[in-house]
């Protein structure tokens, strides 16, 4: 039995290795294709990008996991299914549970190290990937300076360039105004040519101009002379300027800043905000209808009166207002309706308000219990798709990465489909977010039990081969009818 506990686990690790990291890498472009824009033409190092795809792979790490056990399950049972080891097993008296039995238990040490991972490792990845991100988005492109349009990525300077040559880096035509001493644009520079260097720390920018002319116009003067405007008109046939860059150098926030965000927390961590948080609704919720009756319906009565009182006051079905309000004349009750009014409408706002306040209080403890559950749902998932896997690929018979990596990503998606739907749900408080986020799992459990009962009992489930032959046989018919249809009109 121990060489056979290694045959599977031999013929299980190779897959799993290969679709973890192939997952890693489909999710990885996703990302960098969702960053894109932030990441170009910033002069970003090869050491920022290094730990920017580092901490977002671990980031992936959890979803990344339920897809490689998925998949790799379906590709080993379906290769022993389809080379007749999983047959020869069978006849020799192993039943199909002792068979998954090694690979059960690697999907329940998986499970237990991702959820390891999501509780301790994630949060971190999370706090540093996310700062990172942030710095990022904040860095000033690098210095580049298009055709045709001013330039303003220089502090204190606005350049515009005309035209460029590539071949020889020249540019022509260059108009460039000074705003360092915040005098509007009184000193203008413009030239014939020039040519944009970087010193070799890249720290500084060298632009040396060719045939141009600068102008000045200088504070107007005091006294008898104030309403002259001096100009100052310098001729040149080359001028260097010196742009300092180091203020473009990416400055690193502090990681405090998104510490309290929930998906920077652990379990414990998560549950004691939670907790907190419910308190927290509950004591405004109760100030704001404490207020809302003090401020409304008892607006003019003391602050000091009895409570008691108050209860009995607000039951007003046994009070007579109709009668009392009868006794006034017509100013008076003009006087009251507009009051009433007034006061109707401010209790109106108040209640808006709050309700805002309290759905959005609400949204934000719900991402809470979500970011909790997800811990387990995603860790979970590990061996649940397990269960779908194994039992499908010894069904299906089909090894490689043709049909199983269909049908992986075909399930996987199903799952994730049904997992973010029911996490949208519960943020937004149209579900339960215990429910939304263990929806996935209730639906695929089923599924799961069926499969490996149907697999342990060499029943087909479907024929793969029975649906390819009639889509084959339906695309030559309509080959053919296509081919009668031609030559019908010729």
């Amino acid at each position: 039995m121990k060489k056979l506990n290694l045959f599977i686990l031999k013929s299980f690790i190779g897959p799993f290795i290969a679709t973890f990291f192939v997952a890693i890498f489909v999710l990885l472009m996703q990302f960098l294709w969702r960053y894109v824009d932030d990441l170009v033409g910033k002069g970003l190092g090869f050491d920022i990008i290094a730990q920017m795809l580092g901490l977002a792979s671990a980031t992936m790490v959890p979803t990344a996991l339920p897809l490689a056990i998925l998949l790799s399950s379906l590709m080993t049972f379906g290769n022993l299914a389809e080379h007749n080891e999983l047959v020869a097993m069978k006849a020799a008296g192993i039943s199909l549970f002792r068979i998954m039995q090694p690979l059960m238990w690697f999907a329940v040490a998986t499970m237990i190290g991702a959820f390891l991972f999501s509780n301790y490792v994630l949060p971190v990845a999370n706090l540093k990937g996310r700062t990172l991100i942030y710095d990022i988005k904040k860095q000033p492109a690098e210095v580049m300076i298009p055709e045709g349009t001013f330039y303003n990525g220089i502090e204190g300077r606005s350049i515009r360039v005309g035209k460029k040559d590539d071949d020889s880096d020249m540019m022509y035509n260059i108009l460039i105004y000074d705003h360092t001493e915040k005098r509007g644009n009184n000193f203008v520079t413009h030239a014939d040519s020039g040519t944009l260097v970087f010193t070799e720390n890249r720290d500084y920018l060298i632009l040396t101009l060719f045939n141009g002319t600068s102008y000045d116009e200088k504070k107007p003067q005091r006294g008898r002379k104030a309403h002259a405007y001096p100009m100052e008109r310098v001729i040149f046939e080359k001028e260097q300027l010196l742009f300092d860059l180091t203020n473009l150098d990416m400055e690193r926030t502090d990681e405090n800043l998104f510490k309290n965000n929930y998906q920077m927390l652990s379990v414990d961590q998560l549950t004691y905000t939670i907790d907190s948080l419910d308190d927290e609704t509950v004591e405004r919720r109760d100030k704001y209808t404490d207020n809302l009756i003090k401020r409304n319906y008892f607006k003019r009565l003391n602050k000091n009166q009895d409570s008691l009182f108050l209860q009995d006051f607000a039951n007003v079905e046994s009070y007579p207002f109709d009668t009392l309000y009868q006794k006034f004349n017509s100013r008076l009750k003009g006087i009251i309706v507009s009051s009433a009014l007034s006061y109707a409408r401010s209790a109106q706002t108040q209640i808006h308000s709050a309700r805002n306040t309290m759905r959005n209080k609400k949204t934000w403890l719900n991402k809470h219990k979500i970011a909790w559950h997800k811990k387990f749902t995603y860790s979970f998932a590990c061996l649940l798709l397990f269960f779908v896997g194994a039992p499908l690929g010894a069904i299906i018979r089909k090894g490689g990465m043709g049909l199983p990596t269909v049908i992986s990503i075909v399930l996987f998606l199903m799952y994730y489909i049904i997992s973010i739907t029911g996490e949208k749900y519960g943020k937004e408080g149209a579900a339960d977010p215990t429910l939304g986020m263990w929806v996935a799992t209730i639906v695929f459990i089923p599924l799961g039990v069926y499969l490996t009962i149907q697999a342990s009992k060499d029943r087909v489930v479907f024929n793969i081969d029975k649906y390819i032959v009639a889509i084959q046989n339906a695309i030559n018919r309509f080959m053919a009818f296509r081919r009668y249809r031609k030559m019908k009109r010729s």
